[in-house]
């Protein structure tokens, strides 16, 4: 679900563009050791224009800060700079709108080289780490750095925690995050810091959002067979209109234009659940099944008013199929087991 990154600009900390890069790949190809060559040249560029920036100090108050700064490691100074993406899952992106996940990537690294790449606010706290490690061409692959810009829901073991980033609910997600600017950082396996981008975050109210609940606009992805499960929608316009939505298995070769959409709930197979929102309504939380069998479960939802079973490009998809990508979680159902409790 993730598309190839783009390059974002890298300020002062880069120097040798995605496009000399690409060329110096294809010389690697064609001619074996000019690899070496293009790479030492733009790194020893990039050491030479980085090195104003990164002696400008560290992130965040020093005193208390416990992620990484330039320098960090004692190990002789910067000798490369990568260059690093950001990107939402479905778009590269330099300002973060709360409740989407940071997904990460890098190039211009040597090759084999294991690097991590840390969130951290404004006082230097690492709020997320993810380990990466380059391969021949020092490249790695996008990976997940935060999720949900931090909503962990209500799941049992969410381990909510505010003062480490930790919320139940996109609204207090939104309440302590607005405005703030926290920072990207990838460093060497000695804390010497190799990249570095500045994330803002802002509250975007246009952004719908969707998800399975606990009937307090809480998400959940888990859930006990006994219980009922609800699905919620936030941000949803305002306007008056039908939503169709349709729970299926979770998907084994995913869902695209045309594929079949088999709704598992009885009370409404074939066709799916519709929704209908009232004029100047921005959420709801309805509930869709009541005491679910034991299982695995997508939900698609429609925004044209359609009930034919088949996947359309404009429908959502919510899924746990995939680990990385826009964090839009299917539901996972097991038995009640609680001999304590009443029958």
């Amino acid at each position: 679900m993730t598309r190839s990154p783009k390059h974002l600009s890298f300020d002062s900390l880069h120097v040798c563009r995605r496009s000399d890069r690409s060329t110096a790949r294809g010389a690697l190809r064609r001619h074996g050791m000019a690899r070496f060559g293009v790479f030492f040249l733009c790194g020893l560029l990039a050491a030479v224009f980085a090195a104003p920036a990164l002696a400008g100090g560290g992130f965040g108050d020093p005193e208390g800060g416990e992620g990484p700064k330039p320098g960090d490691g004692g190990g002789g100074g910067v000798d490369f700079v990568a260059a690093l993406t950001i990107s939402n899952g479905e778009k590269d992106i330099s300002t973060l709108t709360i409740g989407d996940s940071v997904i990460v990537s890098l190039e211009g690294a040597p090759a084999f080289e294991p690097l991590t790449t840390h969130l951290l606010d404004e006082f230097g706290t690492t709020v997320a780490s993810v380990p990466m490690t380059t391969d021949s061409f020092g490249d790695a692959a996008a990976d997940l750095l935060w999720s949900r810009s931090g909503v962990v829901g209500c799941d049992p073991g969410a381990n909510v925690d505010i003062s480490q980033y930790r919320f139940a609910r996109y609204e207090d997600a939104e309440s302590i995050l607005d405005g703030r600017t926290f920072s990207v950082v990838t460093t060497k396996g000695d804390g010497t810091v190799v990249s570095t981008e500045s994330l803002p975050m802002n509250t975007d109210s246009t952004v719908p959002r969707y998800f399975f609940s606990d009937g307090t606009a809480c998400p959940r992805s888990q859930l006990y067979s006994n219980d009922i499960l609800y699905f919620h929608g936030r941000n949803v316009g305002g306007e008056p209109r039908d939503l169709r939505l349709f729970i299926t298995k979770l998907a084994e070769n995913g869902y695209y234009d045309g594929v079949p959409i088999a709704e598992e709930r009885e009370q409404y197979a074939p066709n799916p659940q519709v929704i209908t929102l009232e004029p100047g309504q921005f959420s709801f939380d309805v509930i869709v099944w009541v005491e679910p069998p034991e299982g695995e479960y997508d939900a698609i939802l429609r925004v044209d008013p359609s009930d034919e079973p088949i996947f359309r490009s404009g429908d959502v998809w919510l899924t746990n199929r995939f680990v990385r990508g826009p964090e839009t979680n299917g539901i996972v159902v097991t038995n009640w087991d609680c001999p304590d409790c009443d029958e």
